[in-house]
């Protein structure tokens, strides 16, 4: 069987060693709240694994919920959001509602003021461990750690990928065609000239619209369409395309992971880093040139290798076989420069 790539290997390792820490969620409350979960435990008396999954769900989000928490216009984790809700007294807010039930749900026996206690004593540790409290007259946050939870924030761009994972969305999944939601419906599109990104936040729509692709074409690449077999074994595809495992992965389970996450933070970070002033437009249009002009060349090589293996040259024969697999790759590079998903496997 093929070996995982490195972080792929390291994200499973993990998940085989504490079973409980599957995801970064879960990895950044035991990093920063374990004095709140042993509380939680203690409190309501239930196991760790148990207190974990509570402390995570009022960190980070109840799990399938599709809604982006937000807090003066600015993207935050769900405790953040949480507690500017339970300070102001909205009890009856969705989001707080939906809270109390799920504590409900993990605890099963336990009475409104337990529920209460436990909800305030997390959101507030999350707020001054986690993310910096809010400020009432702006209600934006005061010096969050950008790392996790501000402008470029790996857990919310963790948080978007889970609600793209959401039944409800249904977009991490194994596709059996192409489909990608509408440019804006997560928000202000992304445009070089027009609206170029600050941010990794400022992608959010270019993202939900980028991961689709991204997973068609994973899932399809130098594949027999109807069997899913590699056409060429020989290539070895988590080297040369080390996205492609992370994105498989991801499918399979329907839900994204802790390797993904890091890998879809990095492409994010990398194109706020470059993009503005079109030269976005213009890596795409030199990355497109040199793909054809390869593609050229080894045309050219391939033929003249087939002819000298024809006249029976044996390493030419050997070289006409790497070189056809070259080509294949390529190739497939080439087809996804030059046309849209829908023609990846025609």
């Amino acid at each position: 069987p093929a070996v995982p790539p490195p972080g792929e290997r390291l994200a499973s390792a993990f998940e085989l060693d504490m079973p409980t820490l599957d995801s970064l969620e879960r990895v950044v409350c035991a990093a920063y709240l374990m004095r709140t979960i042993s509380w939680t435990q203690s409190f309501l008396k239930v196991s760790f694994a148990a207190a974990l999954n509570l402390v995570s769900d009022i960190t980070h989000g109840i799990p399938g919920d599709t809604v982006l928490p937000t807090l003066g216009g600015t993207r935050v984790i769900f405790g953040v959001e949480l507690f500017a809700k339970l300070v102001a007294g909205l009890t009856a807010d969705q989001q707080v509602v939906k809270a109390r039930a799920q504590v409900r749900q993990r605890v099963g026996s336990v009475t409104d003021a337990q529920i209460g206690t436990v909800l305030e004593r997390i959101t507030e540790d999350v707020t001054t461990r986690i993310a910096r409290p809010p400020v009432a007259e702006s209600g934006t946050l005061q010096d969050p750690d950008d790392f996790y939870c501000g402008d470029d924030g790996l857990l919310l761009t963790s948080a978007f990928l889970r609600v793209l994972s959401s039944p409800s969305a249904n977009i991490v999944r194994r596709p059996d065609r192409w489909s990608a939601p509408k440019p804006g419906f997560f928000g202000p599109e992304w445009h070089e000239d027009h609206n170029p990104a600050q941010c990794t936040n400022d992608l959010t729509d270019y993202l939900g619209g980028a991961l689709p692709a991204l997973m068609y074409f994973a899932d399809g690449e130098m594949r027999v369409s109807k069997s899913k077999r590699l056409t060429m074994p020989e290539l070895k595809m988590e080297t040369l395309m080390p996205l492609w495992p992370l994105l498989e992965t991801a499918m399979d389970k329907k839900a994204s992971t802790l390797a993904l996450v890091v890998a879809v933070q990095a492409m994010l970070v990398s194109l706020v880093c470059v993009n503005g002033e079109r030269r976005c437009r213009r890596v795409a249009i030199s990355t497109r040139y040199a793909v054809r002009k390869a593609l050229t060349q080894i045309d050219h090589d391939l033929a003249a290798f087939t002819e000298a293996a024809t006249n029976g040259c044996l390493i030419s024969e050997r070289n006409k076989s790497n070189m056809e697999m070259l080509r294949s790759f390529v190739d497939f590079t080439h087809r996804r420069h030059e046309h849209p998903p829908l023609s990846a496997s025609a």
